[in-house]
């Protein structure tokens, strides 16, 4: 179910070890907000450890044992698309339970004053939307704009193959930075509400596109969220364990191994800055 990647997505990790990655980062804050940063770090482990969610069609097949080839083709080809949908699926609700996590923490960061109409909204999750306008584009990836570009692609094509609709907020233009939180905002509530079709099959219910579509629109949200997670923490959150974070990757294991050309002091200031060479 791989899709072929651009030059600039290829750059990215594994969805699996990034998740990892930060889910390892996030449990390295500490303070008063540990707790919250906890729990963030957890769904994150959570999404990181999923491997497979094996759905079955043959479940809900009273006469299996009498099943035509036509029949049983058609299970098999309902089993394989939907472990592969649900399994991104399960991780993207994993994700969106993280950063459920870090609406609540962020929220304690905003200010009307970054708000284009200098309001106070309810909602945690409008809150960290526009808190986001407070990132720096230097604590975002090279290329954030065209991940985000090309997930907002991807809902445009959903929205014209399912006559759907997206209700952005009204104060942020197609491309502002701020649109990716709030693409994954409807996105969760359109999966929550089941307005997106999650059981459809390529080979009898619609076109490998359309299927494509959906499943690429789950992955490339679940990027978008652990980039904003990461983006958020690094700007608003400043106790991190730095030395407990060297500790968890075993970076002093590894650095002992390294064969360098250097001076002592240059080998302990290179593990005090905790750079790899």
């Amino acid at each position: 179910m791989r899709a072929e990647k651009c030059d600039k997505c290829s750059l990215l990790a594994d969805i699996s070890n990034h998740t990892h990655e930060l889910a390892l980062f996030t449990s390295c804050y500490c303070g008063e907000l540990e707790e919250k940063t906890y729990a963030i770090s957890e769904w994150l482990k959570l999404a990181s450890m999923l491997e497979n969610v094996e759905v079955s069609a043959w479940k809900h097949e009273l006469f299996s044992m009498f099943t035509c080839e036509p029949t049983a083709a058609l299970l098999n080809s309902e089993g394989k698309y939907n472990t592969a949908y649900i399994t991104e699926l399960t991780r993207f609700i994993f994700t969106c339970n993280a950063l459920e996590e870090t609406y609540k923490l962020m929220s304690l960061y905003y200010s009307k004053s970054f708000h284009p109409r200098n309001e106070t909204p309810n909602k945690p999750s409008v809150k960290t939307i526009v808190l986001f306008s407070s990132i720096e584009d230097s604590l975002l990836p090279k290329h954030f704009y065209h991940y985000l570009n090309t997930l907002e692609d991807l809902v445009k094509t959903y929205i014209k193959n399912h006559n759907s609709e997206f209700k952005y907020l009204d104060f942020y233009e197609e491309g502002h930075k701020c649109r990716a939180l709030d693409t994954i905002r409807l996105l969760r509530n359109h999966y929550a509400h089941g307005t997106i079709p999650i059981n459809l099959t390529s080979d009898y219910d619609c076109s490998m596109q359309v299927w494509s579509n959906l499943f690429q629109i789950i992955k490339r949200a679940t990027r978008i969220i652990l980039i904003c997670i990461q983006a958020l923490l690094n700007k608003h959150t400043s106790k991190f364990n730095y030395e407990f974070y060297l500790e968890c990757i075993a970076y002093e294991y590894w650095l002992e191994r390294q064969e360098f050309d250097m001076s002592k002091e240059e080998h302990m200031l290179l593990f005090q800055q905790g750079v790899p060479r």
